[in-house]
Formats: C-alpha cells, sequence, structure tokens
C-alpha cells in the first residue's frame, strides 16, 4: 500500500502529495550555489528527491514556472510566491560521478 505525505505552499493556494513507498532514490540534499541562494533568500536550500511519478499536485490554479538555468525549472505559487517544486530536466553537476584523478 503506497504511503503520501501532502504539502504546499505558504498561503495554500498549492497542494501537492508525494509518494514515501517506496522512499525517495536518495536522501534529502543541501543546495548551496548561487542560484538557489538568490531564490530562496537564504544560505542554502533543502530539498526531497523524488521520481516524477511519485509527486502528484494536488492543486494548481496559480502556479507558475521560471526556467533559472537552462533545462531547470522552479515551480512556484503565483499568489503567495513560495517555491515548492524544482524540477531538474538534465544531470545537475553535483549529482553525476567524477572520474578519478
Amino acid at each position: 500500500m503506497s504511503e503520501w505525505v501532502e504539502g504546499g505552499c505558504l498561503c495554500g493556494g498549492q497542494r501537492f502529495k508525494v509518494c514515501t513507498d517506496p522512499p525517495p532514490p536518495y536522501p534529502p540534499v543541501m543546495c548551496c550555489c548561487k542560484m538557489c541562494q538568490r531564490c530562496l533568500g537564504a544560505p542554502a536550500g533543502v530539498f526531497l528527491c523524488v521520481k516524477e511519478e511519485n509527486l502528484v499536485l494536488t492543486s494548481t490554479e496559480e502556479v507558475e514556472k521560471y526556467e533559472s538555468s537552462p533545462g531547470n525549472l522552479r515551480w512556484f505559487c503565483g499568489k503567495c510566491a513560495c517555491q515548492f517544486y524544482f524540477q531538474a530536466t538534465q544531470a545537475l553537476p553535483g549529482t553525476v560521478d567524477r572520474p578519478a584523478v
């Protein structure tokens, strides 16, 4: 039986569910790149990596998307501007194995 956790933006206009069974393929990650710092207004952001098929948007009335870097979309609420989803459509530099030196 699938287990789901729910979340949403600051004003409640955007809601989503994430399937946690099976558990996400990676542990939560912290990013402190300049793009995340600017977007989130913080020294770092913490993200939960889930497969796209394990994420269900249950309320999408004012969803806005912004391509912050090529192939990477940040989804946020058009009402309260809270970012609630980051979609990487390409491998990010920190996610690939580095060749042996």
